[in-house]
């Protein structure tokens, strides 16, 4: 049966089982193939061409298409699919029938991560211009987007066809949507159906090529146990599986096969971190680092590196120590994280568990030292980006350096002639005043540190908290460190994003203009917990010295009112709203302060601010999606909850960089705006007469009176 893409997802789920191979058609190596293909497509829909792409086998059960046969080209339709829906812009939830809902019903089962990406794309998108050079970097930008699925071959490969995608079709907005999606779409396949056939998994395999003899586990295993002494030999199948036969996942129930899995995974993990100490690796080692072929070239060199004789003595330590450990121990954390695939676990997990290796190969066991050595390299580590290869190769080898003062961390930050290289300084310098404070005859500090360094938000970077509380250059004052820690702890709990009444930002507004700059717009600041999303807002504001001090101020004045009940929510909510009720300077700032709705508006907490008279309130993050001016916005706010009318009252809202924002009175035949020259509101009448309001723009008592008879 002759067929498209759309009308096999009108009749079936698509699901990749698990048994397939990842997704390759848009690997890098075979990018000349996958241009050849996309381009062939485009040719097809410019030109109203037929396109077959051949068979495409499958069992079908459960209203459910299992593909046998061709799940790559499945998954490359489906990426095209999204993304001619996204330039033309036909992503919504509008209707149960649109391109959106069609699209969520193909899924990955290959691996987990897969899955998600998948969901993630179609659920959460992106927002699209012309203007964007790579797609796959516009995606990896998104809040949404986890940094580990850039380890996922699927996802990868996904992401590089979509840049060819992109490249080849960025310009055709607008012409190829309907053809694509319609009853004549030229681009088929035959589709044979096999619900007849017994499809069992062996026959997979062997469509598949992928029918070995042994699991990669077992090869390596056979080969890794020649280098073991006759006393460790026996523990690879007995006391060391074991440690990973007991490990699992809350709810899921345990297989041989799953903890072979973590097994296997535990060692590639552990040598990659063992391969880095002594290399530089470029872009792409994680993608490509396989554990078979390393210990195969490791093996050929005279001076092994990755499986030497003191790696491997670390590996049949670092077991013993794990086989001790306790789900109730926090640093089986670290060990957990080193159970998931290798390219499942971001560079930040990778290191955090390096941290404690080096507790391990110091032979660490005083429980004070461990919970100190950690603490600090959990700060370091959680608060600086490590993104990319060189950044964990470089933290790999700077903790390697600190450890030298494992043994006393906190006296070892204090020497002059410590450098720390790679972390992000500032974080370096902090860790240092804390230990200076945590070895002070005062042992109040370390506890009262510890605790604020617990703020979730904050994720060990306190030290805005110890610069506000300084009371000269070297001394700091604890009771004032313990309520600003106290507040803000409350603060980050209760009125974050999910407070619609934006109180905290409103009153630190009312202490000074605290927005940061986020590209072209100035941002109240959002609370979302990823570290570049924290970098680019509320740290900007902490670690900047003039914001600062605007904290600082709202802060000592919400103390105060609370006479030493610095957890207590309604009082804080209280002392808010006082500093807003009494906020009366006039300018563009009083508005937001006093009209929590012009905050709503702005999504993503962003406005774009040309001068205290040209602002405009931004709906997501750009001017060329939806948009209000500030002035009128705020006018109309209060117009609609007094006109009696409220049907011919409407706004008129902009949507390009150049439209007009204004209030609608009876469809245009007043048009109520804001003049920036004369910082005045103006009426236009539909005849062409214009008049100045000469009232002043904050009194919105008589702007209101005024304007009510000006309708009426």
């Amino acid at each position: 049966m002759e067929t498209t893409f759309l009308n096999i997802l009108k009749e079936f789920k698509i699901e990749i089982p698990i048994i397939q191979r990842d997704y390759a058609q848009g690997r890098k190596s075979e990018e000349k193939i996958a241009k050849k293909l996309i381009e062939d497509i485009y040719n097809a829909l410019s030109n109203k061409a037929s396109l077959s792409l051949d068979f495409i086998y499958g069992k079908t059960e459960n209203g459910k298409l299992i593909p046998l046969d061709g799940q790559q080209r499945l998954t490359t339709l489906w990426l095209l699919h999204w993304y001619i829906a996204l330039i033309e812009n036909k992503l919504s939830d509008d209707d149960d029938d649109n391109i959106k809902n069609k699209l969520k019903k193909f899924s990955y089962e290959v691996r987990l991560t897969s899955k998600d990406f998948c969901s993630k794309l179609i659920e959460n998108g992106i927002t699209y211009n012309k203007e964007i050079q790579k797609i796959s970097d516009k995606i990896k930008n998104q809040n949404w987007f986890y940094l580990s699925w850039e380890y996922d071959p699927t996802v990868v490969n996904m992401l590089n066809m979509l840049d060819i995608i992109h490249d080849i079709f960025k310009n055709t907005s607008g012409k190829y949507y309907d053809l694509l999606t319609g009853d004549e779409c030229p681009i088929k396949f035959y589709f044979l159906q096999m619900e007849n056939f017994s499809l069992t998994d062996e026959l997979y395999i062997k469509m598949n090529a992928r029918g070995k003899p042994l699991t990669p586990f077992e090869n390596f295993k056979a080969r890794f146990s020649e280098l073991l002494g006759n006393d460790n030999k026996h523990k690879l199948d007995t006391d060391w599986l074991d440690i990973f036969w007991k490990e699992k996942e809350e709810g899921n129930e345990n297989t041989p096969d799953k903890a072979e899995k973590k097994f296997y995974n535990f060692f590639s993990n552990i040598t990659l971190l063992f391969y880095v100490e002594k290399n530089d690796i470029d872009k792409y080692f994680i993608d490509t680092y396989d554990l078979q072929n390393v210990f195969d070239e490791d093996l050929k060199d005279k001076n092994k590196t990755v499986f030497s004789d003191d790696n491997i003595n670390r590996i049949i330590r670092l077991l013993g120590i794990i086989q001790n450990y306790k789900d109730d121990n926090h640093a089986w954390e670290y060990y957990k994280k080193i159970l998931k695939p290798h390219n499942e676990i971001n560079y930040s997990e990778r290191v955090r568990f390096y941290s404690l290796l080096m507790l391990i190969d110091n032979e660490v066991t005083d429980n004070d030292i461990i919970e100190k050595w950690l603490r600090v390299t959990k700060n370091l580590i959680n608060n600086t980006r490590i993104e990319e290869p060189a950044d964990f190769s470089k933290a790999i080898k700077s903790l390697k350096k600190l450890s030298e003062g494992i043994s006393d961390i906190h006296n070892y930050l204090q020497k002059d002639d410590v450098n720390i290289e790679f972390f992000y300084k500032a974080q370096v310098d902090e860790e240092k005043i804390k230990a200076e404070l945590n070895s002070s005859n005062d042992k109040d500090w370390e506890k009262l540190i510890i605790n604020a360094e617990q703020i979730p938000y904050f994720d060990g970077q306190i030290g805005f908290l110890l610069e506000m509380s300084k009371t000269n250059e070297k001394e700091y004052d604890k009771n004032k460190f313990k309520q600003y820690s106290e507040v803000m702890q409350l603060i980050f709990q209760c009125f974050n994003d999910k407070n619609d009444e934006f109180l905290f930002e409103r009153a630190l507004l009312a202490k000074g203009d605290y927005l940061v700059q986020k590209g072209s717009n100035s941002s109240f600041c959002n609370f979302d917990d990823h570290l570049r999303a924290k970098m680019d807002n509320w740290r900007k504001v902490f670690n900047n010295s003039d914001k600062r001090n605007f904290l600082k101020s709202l802060l000592d004045q919400v103390c105060h009112s609370l006479n030493g009940d610095y957890q207590n929510e309604e009082k804080i909510k209280n002392a808010f709203i006082k500093i807003i009720e009494a906020y009366d300077n006039t300018d563009w700032r009083y508005l937001f302060i006093k009209n929590k709705d012009l905050l709503s508006f702005c999504v993503n907490k962003q406005i774009r601010y040309y001068d205290n008279y040209e602002i405009y309130l931004l709906r997501k993050e750009r001017m060329s999606g939806e948009h209000t001016e500030l002035y009128t916005y705020d006018l109309y706010l209060h117009l609609i909850n007094e006109i009696e009318n409220k049907d011919i009252l409407d706004y008129k809202y902009g949507y390009l960089t150049d439209d007009e924002c204004y209030i609608s009175y009876n469809k245009d035949e007043i048009q109520l705006k804001f003049n920036t020259t004369q910082k005045k509101f103006e009426i236009n009448y539909q005849n062409g007469e214009t008049k100045l309001l000469n009232i002043d723009i904050y009194n919105k008592y008589e702007l209101v009176n005024e304007i009510k008879q000006i309708f009426n």
